[in-house]
Order: structure tokens, then sequence, then C-alpha cells
């Protein structure tokens, strides 16, 4: 893992891990974590800042682009984010795409709540 030396105005690093940029330290540990989970066979797939299209009645809103999206042995589907500080924003953002999606929404989620 790699630390870059500018900080965003949440004051966070950019991080560097497998490859992949990642907005702050704490992300790139999600995504070491993620990858373990994977090689024990307890997640299958993991995409990052994947884009959800946030529409109500047809009409597109927003974009919404989460941390990580999940997907389980079982095939189940859930939707990770890494938070440290929730800016009114993105508390708008997260509560559009559980008014409008059937996927869990996880803010800094153990283990057991993911696999759950």
């Amino acid at each position: 893992m790699v630390w870059g030396k500018r900080h965003n105005k949440f004051n966070s690093s950019s991080c560097q891990y497998g490859g992949r940029s990642f907005h702050s330290r704490k992300e790139a540990g999600d995504a070491m974590w993620l990858d373990d989970l994977i090689r024990q066979g307890k997640v299958v797939k993991v995409e990052n800042q994947f884009k959800i299209d946030i529409r109500v009645n047809g009409i597109h809103i927003t974009n919404h682009y989460v941390d990580f999206r999940v997907t389980l042995p079982d095939g189940r589907v859930k939707y990770m984010e890494t938070k440290g500080f929730p800016t009114p924003e993105w508390i708008i953002k997260q509560r559009l795409c559980e008014a409008t999606s059937d996927i869990p929404y996880l803010v800094n989620p153990l283990e057991k709540e993911l696999l759950a």
C-alpha cells in the first residue's frame, strides 16, 4: 500500500493498493479486507466505485458512486460504503439509494454484517 501526499477537504490522503487508487487509507484497508474475503471464498466479486443511477418515477435524479459493490457466493449483492465523515449530500444520496433499491446499503460494516 502506498500513501499519497495530497489531502482533500476532509484531510484524508489518497492511497494506492493493488494497482487501484482509493480516496483514503481507510477505503484502501477495506479493499484489502474484501480481497482477503475473496481469497477465503466468502465473497465472489468486488466492484470499486460502482455507479448507481438513481431514478424516481423513471426520471434520472442523480448518480451515486458507492465505494464497493459486493457479490456473495449465494448471488446476493450488497453495497458497501467506507465513511469517516458523512456529508449532507452523501446522506441524501444514501437515502435515495435505499428508497429506490432492494440492495442492502452498508456503511463501515463488520464481517458478520456483510456476510449475513
